[in-house]
């Protein structure tokens, strides 16, 4: 990783660690960030989806048409490419909005090929992380507000089942940076995951108002 700044290592090992657990299966996935296609399969596949307006999904969208048209993608494990981007705090955060909402109106979009079906790169723990870290803050926020001890200990719970949900990829952040950048990743998980939730929540309504892209 060419930045080495929390946020950069963060979301650059979140790339690695949700590509390589596929690695070896046939997978409805084409990140660009690292991809490779035989042309005559490009061209028979109808290339891209040209009613992205923004680079976002893109990607995501082309590699699940490409799995439901029968062709095969593989992770290639012996295969190792820089993805040369640094982020921010802000940069990262508004990244994760957008690419949820994205996904909110692609998933809304694509419903009849099965809207509970996991057919990303996302594990289904992370998935599982947005809504809890939402109930998390909720139960935060009310039990300071009204001191109640019991909301106090909701969030807390919530927030540990949040953290056991991750630990693989918290794991690979503590292998590659020590404690103190596993401590910086737990709360920065914490803080994704509300941008992740938010960009959800705005992508269902915008949906449903009339925006499918």
């Amino acid at each position: 990783m060419r930045f080495r700044n929390i946020c950069s290592r963060y979301k650059n090992l979140w790339m690695y660690y949700t590509y390589v657990r596929r690695a070896g299966e046939d997978v409805p996935l084409f990140y660009t960030t690292a991809a490779g296609i035989r042309r005559a399969a490009f061209v028979a596949s109808g290339g891209f989806d040209v009613n992205y307006t923004n680079p976002n999904i893109e990607d995501t969208d082309y590699g699940q048409k490409l799995a439901r048209m029968g062709f095969r993608i593989q992770v290639l494990p012996d295969l190792e490419v820089e993805h040369v981007k640094g982020y921010d705090l802000a940069g990262l955060l508004r990244v994760d909005f957008l690419r949820s909402m994205s996904l909110a109106r692609l998933k809304l979009r694509k419903s009849a090929d099965g809207i509970g079906t996991n057919d990303t790169s996302v594990p289904t723990g992370y998935i599982l992380s947005v809504p809890l870290a939402a109930l998390a803050m909720v139960a935060l926020l009310l039990g300071l507000l009204l001191g109640n001890r019991a909301l106090l200990i909701a969030n807390f719970l919530a927030l540990a089942v949040v953290l056991v949900l991750n630990v693989p990829f918290l794991s690979l952040i503590r292998a590659h940076g020590g404690m103190r950048a596993w401590g910086l990743s737990c709360g920065l998980l914490i803080v994704e995951l509300l941008a992740a939730g938010a960009g959800s929540a705005v992508g269902i309504a915008t949906y449903l108002s009339g925006k499918k892209y």
